[in-house]
């Protein structure tokens, strides 16, 4: 027996909706996130295979899984939204009461930040309505966790984009990001990722600008 397919769009879409109608987290499988990357991958292959397919029928299917990743995306998108809001509710909610607080359905990178966010609320909590109430000016002392966290933002955002001028027409791809881009034709100028910016100028597809010669 082949192994079961652990998500699928309906899956999620159902995830969706059980989040929605319930104040508190979702249960989901500890490998939600791996299942969910590899559902993505297989329906990228299956796109990728079609590419330059001109059968009717073929561009039908085609397009069908194309629209299917694209609504996957916003379907985590809002997953990972309304569930973010309920992890800073709890954070919120530990903060305020001032003792342990258990909290369940948690994923492990959700329990990461469960915690980081708590202890940003400790830290303002005590730094400014405690000395406040004490009669003192608000005094901030910085956490170790709240530095981790500043430090490892700008590495999220520095995912840079590089122009491109396509020397040949090139349909549509999906690139590293999951995102659908083309098609282009010869002549096009575009803003890409740096990745598949590298990926178009080795295969001859395009060249970067500003190092035309």
């Amino acid at each position: 027996m082949g192994s079961e397919i652990a998500i699928t769009f309906e899956t999620l879409y159902d995830i969706l909706m059980r989040e929605k109608q319930r104040e508190d987290l979702l249960p989901l499988e500890p490998s939600f996130f791996q299942d969910v990357i590899t559902y993505l991958q297989e329906k990228m292959k299956v796109w990728e295979k079609m590419s330059g397919d001109t059968d009717l029928f073929r561009l039908g299917e085609r397009d069908k899984i194309e629209n299917e990743i694209k609504n996957t995306r916003k379907i985590l998108k809002d997953i990972y939204e309304r569930r973010e809001k309920k992890v800073i509710a709890l954070a919120l909610n530990k903060s305020r009461i001032g003792t342990e607080l258990e909290v369940q359905n948690l994923l492990m990178e959700e329990r990461a930040f469960f915690e980081a966010v708590a202890g940003v609320f400790d830290q303002y909590r005590h730094g400014v309505l405690l000395n406040l109430l004490q009669m003192r000016l608000p005094q901030i002392k910085q956490q170790p966790v709240v530095v981790e966290i500043a430090q490892e933002t700008p590495k999220i955002q520095q995912k840079e984009n590089r122009t491109i001028r396509f020397v040949q027409a090139v349909p549509k791809f999906v690139g590293s990001d999951l995102a659908i881009y083309g098609p282009f034709d010869e002549d096009d100028i575009a803003h890409v990722p740096s990745d598949v910016a590298g990926i178009l100028v080795k295969k001859g597809r395009a060249v970067e600008i500003g190092s035309e010669k």
